[in-house]
Parts: C-alpha cells; sequence; structure tokens
C-alpha cells in the first residue's frame, strides 16, 4: 500500500493540474467572447471530453503511441527520485486520460460563472470607473468565480483517485486502483478495506482544503 499510494496521487495531481491550467483559461475565454469561434470550438470540446470515458481515451492513446510513434509505456514504474524525466515521460498519457473528463467540467464551470459575474453591478462599476479590462477579468471577475470551480475540482479529485483503476490497469502502473483490482480477484480483504478507507479518507481531507480555499477566495467567508 506504501508503493501503491504515491503512484495514484502522483496521477491525480498530474490530472488535476493539467485540467487546471487547460480548462480555466479556455472557461474565461469562451466566457469573454460569448458565441463566437473560440466559445463554440470550447463548448464542443467540452461536451466531448465529457462524453468521452476515461479508459477509452487511454486506450487510443496507447494504441495511437504504440502503432503510429512507436512508444511503448514502461514494464516498470519509474520513481520520480531515480529519474524525473523519464517519471514524467511514463505519467504524461495517463494523466491526460484522467484529465480530459475533469478538464471539461472545469472549463464548462469556469464559463457558466464568469458569465454571471460578467454581468454583475459591480463589475460595470469597475468598468465605468476607468479600470482597466485585465484587471477586471483577472482581480475582480476570475477570483469571485472560483469558488463553485474550486468545488467542482474539489468534488472531482475523490473520483478521480477511484477512476484511475482501469488507466492504471491499461498502462501497467502499480497504484491504488491496480492494487484494489488484484486484491479483489485474490479476496484479499484487508487491503480491500484499507483501500477504500484510504480513498474515504482522501476525500475528506480534499474536501476541507477546499473549505479552507474558500476564504483565501473570497474574505467574507473567512471572516464570516
Amino acid at each position: 500500500m506504501g508503493r501503491a499510494m504515491p503512484i495514484t496521487a502522483e496521477l491525480a495531481v498530474l490530472a488535476v493540474v493539467l485540467s487546471t491550467i487547460v480548462g480555466i483559461p479556455l472557461g474565461v475565454l469562451s466566457a469573454v467572447r460569448p458565441n463566437t469561434v473560440s466559445d463554440f470550438s470550447a463548448r464542443v470540446g467540452g461536451l466531448i471530453g465529457l462524453s468521452v470515458p476515461n479508459f477509452w481515451f487511454a486506450t487510443l492513446a496507447l494504441l495511437v503511441g504504440s502503432l503510429v510513434f512507436h512508444w511503448i509505456p514502461p514494464v516498470t514504474w519509474i520513481p520520480p527520485r531515480q529519474s524525473l524525466s523519464g517519471n514524467l515521460g511514463q505519467m504524461a498519457i495517463p494523466a491526460v486520460a484522467i484529465s480530459v473528463y475533469l478538464m471539461a467540467i472545469v472549463m464548462r464551470m469556469t464559463r457558466a460563472t464568469m458569465l454571471e459575474v460578467l454581468s454583475l453591478d459591480y463589475i460595470r462599476t469597475a468598468r465605468a470607473k476607468g479600470v482597466g479590462g485585465r484587471a477586471v477579468l483577472f482581480r475582480h471577475a476570475l477570483r469571485n468565480s472560483l469558488i463553485p470551480v474550486v468545488t467542482v475540482i474539489g468534488f472531482q479529485v475523490g473520483a478521480l483517485m477511484g477512476g484511475a483503476t482501469v488507466v492504471e490497469v491499461i498502462f501497467g502502473l502499480p497504484g491504488m486502483g491496480y492494487t484494489l483490482i488484484q486484491a479483489i480477484f485474490g479476496r484479499d480483504y484487508p487491503v480491500i478495506e484499507v483501500s477504500a478507507l484510504y480513498l474515504a479518507a482522501v476525500f475528506v481531507f480534499i474536501n476541507l482544503l477546499v473549505d479552507l480555499l474558500y476564504g483565501v477566495l473570497d474574505p467574507r467567508i473567512e471572516q464570516g
């Protein structure tokens, strides 16, 4: 279990980072330019991301990588302390496969909240006072739009930890999901119980961090 936990944790962190880096800017761009080509493209991409299962994307990426680029994932897991570049190269495609669904959710949620915030009175007041467009967009609108986005990310981290099972099996990563599958097949009930308890504890801890992050994004919550 001690060997499997860091692998799944790294996979989930990489997936969340990718989803945040790509999803939030796409959502902001889609909200700032509604009903344009970029908005339509982002919305269609988000719909595809919500519809495509991660195991299908992982299988397709593995087939394309092996047949077209002649890339085969390593048989054994490469720890970061042994080779950081090798570790990231091994974890990149599985992390992308897991992050596609969360990326689509983050993009759609950012777009919806940004459209709502941009129509509020204090945004129009800031613009009327001559505040620059970037300041209005990032300091006022985006910061107040991130609370629902952070909530969605926090809820989805628990799903990522459990949803990584099939992806870990496809790419041969000995993480929590792979270990749980082997324990189920072998009827190793102590490992199954510990895995379920670990996933539940991670979900509770992530939601606690999300609650604490609310106060950073909106000081009124911390004062209340």
